[in-house]
């Protein structure tokens, strides 16, 4: 019988066509709780922030290049994961001086909110070969919900989840950084959160949901 195959975004719809010649829909599904993730009360730092694991395809070794380049502090959240080559952990390590360039290791709960409402941005760069990529990323739509955009490289279907200027700024290159972070520093906060509510806030989410998976259930393919 005919299934109904959803994709995380038109980048992945585009490829899942290709291989399978089927059909599919593209749903945003990434969600997150508005109520818990705000904007911070203290003053904003001085840091960029990094989020992944120690993996060669998510970039933390890049994002630390970036930083070094253009003066900029920056914390990285994450660890390696199995199947990670421990020789890229390594690598990452060493480049930390835990001054400028600070490993924080795992993060969860307040620790992590604590850590995006402090930081400019979000600095996203991951590292896929060309022609392939992540279809989406439900780890960085977090930081705007704390008013925090992200700035990321033209890569995947990653540019499809944010709105360009208001929650996200995506770039081509390393050349674009000193223009992303004069953008970030000048954001209006308040904008961007409120179009993260709108966006990836779950009671948004099920209500853009629901009315799909009743079709669904009465029978609806496509």
């Amino acid at each position: 019988s005919k299934k109904n195959v959803v994709c995380l975004s038109n980048w992945q719809l585009e490829r899942f066509r290709e291989m399978y010649h089927q059909d599919a829909r593209v749903l945003d599904p990434h969600c997150a709780d508005g109520d818990w993730l705000v904007p911070g009360e203290e003053p904003r730092g001085d840091y960029l922030a990094w989020l992944g694991k120690l993996g060669a395809d998510k970039g933390a070794l890049q994002a630390i290049e970036i930083c070094r380049k253009f003066k900029q502090k920056l914390v990285l959240i994450g660890a390696a994961t199995p199947g990670d080559p421990s020789e890229y952990e390594a690598s990452v390590r060493a480049a930390c001086d835990g001054v400028d360039i600070r490993l924080h290791g795992p993060a969860f709960g307040d620790e992590k909110k604590v850590i995006f409402q402090g930081a400019k941005a979000l600095l996203y760069c991951s590292n896929y070969p060309p022609g392939t990529g992540e279809a989406s990323s439900h780890k960085s739509i977090e930081p705007p919900l704390c008013g925090t955009p992200v700035i990321l490289f033209n890569q995947g279907g990653l540019k499809e989840i944010f709105d360009d200027r208001i929650t996200g700024m995506v770039i081509n290159g390393e050349q674009e950084m000193p223009e992303a972070l004069q953008w970030a520093e000048g954001l209006d906060r308040m904008a961007c959160r409120t179009k993260a509510m709108e966006r990836w806030d779950f009671r948004h989410v099920t209500k853009r949901w629901l009315p799909t998976m009743q079709d669904v259930a009465q029978g609806l393919r496509w």
